[in-house]
């Protein structure tokens, strides 16, 4: 019995090889996917009302309180040029409080070495809240990031309460972590087109008539005939 050589396939196959090289040939549109990344502060601090002049800038801990002294924490992160589509600020909890500290945006002209209570920017709009925080344990809070579209963001966490909270900063083994996810929307799939038709139709291109220009018939133009002037006839004379 002949064996049957794979070079020769039944007549069925071809069809589902032409649809699958098809579908392959398909155009396909890009689809937005976000990246995780963790994010170190580029600066850190906090102030406090005790000391209106002095400066926390490279402490190992961010503090938040509320009361007769009053201590906020600020911070800077560097988002790069992409559009934020989430992001979650984690803080390593070193001191416990009952009130973790409200979030807010804050204008970000201030430096690390050099903030003080008398310097420091006031709170802008409350993008998250912290709740109780528990020593030894990372307190995390998303932020609203509809205020987010890239730059610079900077953060300044206060307290309503008089039991002190304390963080981690930069400077300790344990740095505050912004965890942002970006992307870029999805690119559409691009329109196919249809490929040109090899036997076109020709279209009737009307030559116009060209309308004749009329000649004009000179006029006869009639030489008056000239009137004889008469001959006078001759008087005789008397003899």
């Amino acid at each position: 019995m002949r064996r049957q050589s794979w070079f020769h396939r039944p007549a069925s196959v071809v069809p589902i090889v032409v649809a699958l090289i098809a579908i392959a040939a398909l155009p396909t549109g890009t689809l937005g996917t976000g990246t995780p990344t963790t994010l170190a502060p580029v600066a850190d601090a906090y102030v406090t009302s005790a000391k209106a002049t002095k400066n926390y800038g490279t402490t190992v801990d961010l503090r938040v309180r509320d009361g007769s002294t009053i201590m906020r924490s600020y911070l800077r992160f560097d988002l790069g040029t992409e559009a934020v589509t989430g992001a979650t600020l984690r803080l390593w909890v070193t001191d416990a409080s009952v009130d973790g500290g409200n979030i807010y945006l804050t204008d970000p002209g201030w430096a690390e070495r050099t903030i003080t209570w008398a310097s420091a920017p006031a709170a802008g709009t409350r993008v998250g809240s912290f709740g109780p925080v528990s020593t030894g344990t990372w307190a995390e809070m998303a932020i609203d990031t509809t205020t987010l579209s890239g730059g610079v963001l900077s953060l300044m966490i206060q307290s309503s309460s008089t039991n002190r909270a304390a963080y981690g900063s930069r400077e300790s083994t344990t740095p505050p972590q912004l965890l942002v996810t970006t992307g870029l929307p999805a690119t559409p799939s691009p329109t196919p087109t249809s490929p040109p038709d090899p036997n076109p139709t020709p279209t009737l291109t009307l030559t116009p008539t060209p309308t004749p220009t009329p000649t004009l018939t000179p006029t006869l133009t009639l030489t008056p005939t000239p009137t004889p002037t008469p001959t006078p006839t001759p008087t005789p004379t008397p003899g």
